[in-house]
């Protein structure tokens, strides 16, 4: 089942003509959730996986992989196995393997 959201393009909301332009959300949704940190979200409090603490720093992907899985799956989502990078820069990459 899809979930729509307010649109966003480079986190902005989308409007035509006033109007918020709603789209499908799953994508950003999932995004949201990873790149948030626990208590981003006061109505959500333990919401979040906090990417950004991982950046640049000695990487447990198994502890970041179920930090994913429990956050999603948590939200509703069927995750199977997410893939988890670091490129020479020290970016994260993150597939979540997410439905």
């Amino acid at each position: 089942m899809a979930r729509f959201d307010i649109k966003l393009q480079d986190n902005e909301p989308v409007a035509v003509n006033g109007d918020f332009v709603l789209a499908e959300s799953d994508a950003q949704h999932i995004e949201d959730t990873i790149r948030a940190f626990p208590g981003t979200w006061k109505q959500f409090p333990l919401e979040g996986v906090g990417i950004g603490a991982y950046q640049f720093s000695p990487m447990e992907k198994q502890a970041l992989q179920k930090s994913i899985r429990l956050q999603l799956t948590a939200d509703g989502y069927s995750v199977g196995n997410p893939i988890i990078e670091m490129d020479s820069s020290g970016n994260v990459l993150i597939n979540p393997d997410a439905q």
